[in-house]
């Protein structure tokens, strides 16, 4: 494994403990300590924690070290209401070049989804939820906001992680994805953007039910 992809690695799993409140506001991470852990170099851990730190994720106190910065109420606030402004963005720059072969593509994994989440199968329902947005973010030129939503999908999934999803929840969703393809599908600009309104609307809910998970845990 090269360096640059050592270093995302860390970022990547240091960033899912953080947001996930496996690791609390205030933990010290250790240079040397995560470098034994993946049997790499404290360079490389470094300039992992340089990253989490220009996330606010991690604050460096000099002769002292990196430590945690935990997701707080106004981070995870900022998080969806960025998130919906950026994903109203590229979606309608996808359905300006959008194909048919685009929008079946699109379907199938809708219908994946739905069959995933019927049998309670909650990692493949996601993973299917993630090739949708790969797919949506493919389409559109504005390669910065999207690497930018990548980012921001990490946070997002902690959100349902953290809150304990019901199965209205997931219903929800189902019913969410499969008419935001129907309007993508009718080249409806207004109803698809009705549709992402919603889905933020339940995200926010979310949100809700993570500040009173986070109010518990401290």
């Amino acid at each position: 494994m090269g360096n640059s992809e050592m270093v995302a690695r860390i970022r990547s799993d240091l960033r899912t403990k953080i947001i996930s409140l496996e690791l609390q506001d205030g933990d010290r991470l250790t240079e040397i300590r995560i470098a034994d852990q993946y049997n790499t170099s404290r360079t490389n851990v470094k300039e992992a924690l340089k990253l989490l730190e220009s996330e606010h994720l991690a604050q460096y106190v000099p002769l002292k070290g990196y430590f945690v910065r935990g997701v707080s109420a106004q981070s995870i606030e900022e998080i969806a209401v960025i998130r919906q402004a950026l994903e109203t963005i590229v979606f309608e720059k996808a359905l300006e070049v959008i194909t048919d072969e685009d929008l079946a593509a699109l379907r199938h994994i809708c219908d994946r989804y739905q069959l995933f989440l019927h049998n309670n199968m909650i990692e493949d329902a996601n993973a299917e939820a993630a090739a949708f947005y790969k797919k949506i973010y493919s389409l559109c030129p504005y390669t910065r906001v999207t690497s930018m939503l990548e980012t921001y999908s990490e946070y997002i999934k902690s959100f349902v992680f953290l809150s304990e999803a019901t199965r209205s929840y997931w219903d929800e969703n189902i019913k969410n994805f499969s008419e935001l393809v129907s309007a993508m599908e009718k080249r409806d600009h207004q109803e698809m953007l009705r549709q992402l309104e919603l889905r933020h609307t339940h995200l926010m809910e979310r949100r809700r039910l993570v500040l009173e998970t986070l109010e518990r845990k401290q």
